[in-house]
């Protein structure tokens, strides 16, 4: 049976399927949502750029559940595209939407693969090198795979650049008690401000990337917000993203969670219709030197 849609269900029912749902189900909903809310949003930003629309290839490092380069394949169905992922699971169950233009396959972002050097145009990274124990090698490996003037595009949440006219307090909690935890530690929800700064001269990356664009300074001072979630922007899916967010944080950094307020929190700001929320995404765009 389809799950019912969160706005539908009331405040014990939400409840109970985030307690009892499994981490996986809560993720794979998640990257689902993810792609409706975010991707419109991404693909806007890539469009505005001189280099994206002459773009022959394309592979996505950590693609999950393959839904953002599914909806990429739509708007731009004579590119190659290739996710790959560590997860067999996610492949198998990707068979069915392959063709020409469009693969998955089984992948580590930390292992080497040298099949792949000098084979595309641009690698990807959405929302993965805060996942992984060595992002710097990760990147080294996305420079061998890049052809001549290959670009990397990283999207990352950077917490810092969070904004929002209706805060909700149980959420906002919780980053900081991360922020915290991940003071003064490598990678994290700040990954993606430790490569920008990894690009500068006299730094691991620098002989290999130069910055193309970057919302979010050396320093952690935010330039433009590149997503914003209103009302307008799907407010049911925000409305379940909310809840799906919260819970996620709560079991991967092993915080205190109170689902029944964190639930008022959201049923507020859903309903306020003038509730906007910029996320904290960091956009780092490179490309690669020395051909």
């Amino acid at each position: 049976m389809a799950q019912k849609p969160f706005i539908e269900m009331d405040n014990d029912e939400i409840v109970q399927h985030l307690e009892t749902t499994s981490n996986q189900e809560l993720w794979d909903r998640m990257l689902a949502l993810q792609v409706e809310l975010i991707t419109p949003q991404e693909l806007s930003l890539l469009d505005n750029t001189s280099w994206w629309p002459a773009l022959e290839s394309v592979l996505e490092i950590g693609c999950g559940n393959g839904l953002f380069l599914q909806k990429i394949h739509k708007h731009y169905p004579k590119k190659r595209l290739e996710g790959i992922d560590i997860n067999q699971t996610y492949i198998d169950k990707l068979k069915s939407a392959r063709d020409s233009h469009l693969q998955f396959a089984m992948g580590d972002a930390l292992a080497f693969d040298e099949g792949r050097v000098n084979s595309v145009d641009c690698v990807m990274f959405r929302l993965l090198l805060q996942h992984v124990s060595d992002p710097l090698k990760v990147l080294n490996n996305a420079y061998h795979y890049l052809k001549r003037n290959g670009y990397v595009v990283i999207i990352e949440p950077f917490d810092p650049a969070r904004k929002t006219n209706h805060p909700l307090s149980t959420t906002e909690t919780m980053l900081s008690e991360i922020a915290t935890k991940e003071s003064g530690a490598v990678g994290g929800r700040t990954v993606s401000v430790e490569l920008l700064n990894a690009c500068q001269e006299g730094e691991p990356l620098a002989g290999q990337f130069d910055v193309v664009e970057s919302n979010i300074t050396r320093s952690g001072k935010v330039t433009k917000q590149v997503i914003v979630f209103t009302h307008e922007n799907h407010k049911e899916i925000h409305y379940e993203a909310q809840h799906l967010f919260a819970a996620l944080l709560a079991r991967k950094y092993q915080l205190n969670l109170d689902l029944p307020k964190a639930h008022q929190d959201i049923l507020r700001y859903y309903n306020d219709e003038n509730a906007w929320t910029c996320p904290g995404f960091h956009l780092l765009i490179l490309r690669k030197k020395g051909g």
